[in-house]
């Protein structure tokens, strides 16, 4: 089990990586569960790219998109 907090300086202080490091790791250990936690701003923009790299999870903020069902 991976689990990746993904943090883009906005929605919290941080800054993280992007899913060209979660298709990396999924790469490295395919058998590997991937939980990826989007803490950034309007997460419904990244999803698609995450689940392309291989996420198997991805869970986002509430309070970060308008439209959660969408998510």
């Amino acid at each position: 089990w991976i689990h990746c907090d993904i943090m883009d300086g906005h929605f919290v202080p941080n800054i993280s990586f992007g899913p060209n490091i979660v298709k990396a790791a999924k790469k490295s250990a395919p058998e590997a569960f991937i939980d990826v936690h989007l803490m950034i701003e309007n997460p419904d923009q990244f999803v698609e790219s995450f689940v392309q790299a291989g996420a198997d999870l991805i869970s986002v903020h509430y309070e970060a998109t308008h439209h959660l069902h969408r998510s």
